[in-house]
């Protein structure tokens, strides 16, 4: 969904958040060791726990569901 969405449903849903807890978004062009490092800081976001809502759900739920949404609108 992140790669075939649009550009600013993802944008907004997905990389904002990313760049703004510090996971991706430095602007410039990752080598190979960076792109192992940003998978890896993506892995272990996605996997987080948060409360959402009055549910506690992970942040991949969190973001799958902003795609959706953002999708349909």
């Amino acid at each position: 969904m992140m790669v075939i969405g649009l550009l600013e449903v993802v944008e907004e849903s997905v990389y904002r958040v990313m760049r703004g807890e510090g996971l991706w978004g430095t602007e410039k062009k990752l080598n190979e060791q960076d792109i192992e490092v940003v998978k890896n800081k993506m892995l272990k976001w996605f996997g987080k726990k948060v409360i959402w809502g009055l549910m506690e759900g992970s942040v991949l739920l969190r973001v799958f569901y902003r795609l959706i949404v953002g999708l349909k609108e």
